[in-house]
């Protein structure tokens, strides 16, 4: 398979970092953005990684290429903290991404349905390549069945449960900015626990849509920011580039989540409140019971037989042009 994968995620670089990697991969490998002819790219970005798939005639000069342009746009050390692979290798990693073996949160759920977006959205505005069809397709059915066979999720501590218990607050009053993923599981976890929800997001009728769905009270946009210091709890879930939230005096102190890559709070506000970063979340999580290593463990052994199985079907329809290469069979 001529496919390969450049990346950067929670486990090799700090924050910080990370940030300065994803802006530089938003800013050139964004879907749309054509480098040159041959050379076509899926982006996949997540509060823990970014990463930037890559299928041509020869991989390794497209990896020196898109190296070359990283290093124009980022002026910070950061290549000793990038992890890249090639051919079978690129699809383990990418199955075992969409298991969620290789999230800070393991066995969590978004990622299947993050990845499956990134492939979507770059062929609404791209022609992609036969590998890099069946890299995504059999990557996504991967984790599928990994979930089906293997009951990672149960009893696994999750991101709202870390939120929960690193507010430490009984009853707090909840803002929560942006309509996005992570923050539909997040007012979920929270609804059962009876917080007091507000949500606030950019577009009006996605803010009522959400009120109504979630019975959430709604805070028009243009009310943030004179407002969210009235709350108990701040929880940032949105893409953009700035901050959202910047430093200014706080008359009562306010705990803030800032769940985005990059990050959408000013760390300045760390200085005159509590302020956690997806980071510090992740670092609440690390508690792993026997019993789930030993789940882990066959998950990883399923992941591993079933990338040789596609890598193996792959070189032998290559050789039987007739033969589909791929279907859509992850839906």
């Amino acid at each position: 398979m001529r496919i390969g994968v450049i990346g950067i995620n929670h486990k090799l670089a700090e924050l910080k970092v990370r940030e300065l990697f994803a802006w530089a991969a938003h800013s050139r490998f964004r879907p749309g953005h054509s480098l040159h002819p041959g050379l076509a790219m899926v982006l996949l970005t997540t509060c823990n990684r970014t990463e930037i798939y890559f299928s041509s005639e020869d991989p390794s000069e497209s990896h020196i290429y898109l190296l070359d342009i990283l290093r124009r746009e980022i002026k910070d050390d950061f290549e000793q903290r990038l992890y890249s692979f090639f051919g079978k290798d690129c699809l383990l990693h990418l199955a075992r991404v969409t298991s969620g073996l290789d999230s800070a949160i393991v066995a969590e759920t978004e990622i299947q349905g993050q990845v499956k977006a990134a492939y979507e959205q770059t062929m609404g505005s791209a022609t992609l390549p036969l590998d890099m069809h069946y890299l995504f397709q059999k990557a996504l059915q991967t984790g599928k069945k990994v979930r089906s066979q293997i009951p990672l999720s149960r009893g696994l501590p999750n991101l709202e449960d870390a939120i929960w218990h690193m507010g430490n607050h009984p009853h707090p009053k909840v803002l929560v900015i942006g309509a996005s993923t992570i923050n539909q599981r997040v007012i979920e976890g929270l609804k059962r626990k009876n917080c007091a929800l507000t949500l606030t997001n950019r577009s009006g009728p996605i803010l009522e849509e959400w009120g109504q769905k979630y019975n959430l009270k709604n805070l028009p946009w243009q009310d943030l920011q004179g407002q969210w210091p009235s709350f108990d709890w701040v929880i940032s879930g949105i893409k953009s580039p700035h901050y959202i939230l910047r430093d200014q005096p706080l008359q009562t102190p306010v705990t803030l989540f800032d769940l985005s890559v990059p990050r959408t709070i000013d760390p300045a506000l760390g200085q005159r409140t509590s302020l956690i970063n997806i980071d510090h979340l992740n670092q609440h999580l690390q508690t792993r019971s026997e019993k789930l290593q030993l789940l882990l463990n066959q998950a990883e052994t399923l992941v591993t037989e079933m990338t040789h199985r596609h890598t193996s079907l792959f070189s032998k329809r290559r050789s039987s042009p007739q033969e589909p290469i791929y279907e859509r069979a992850y839906l």
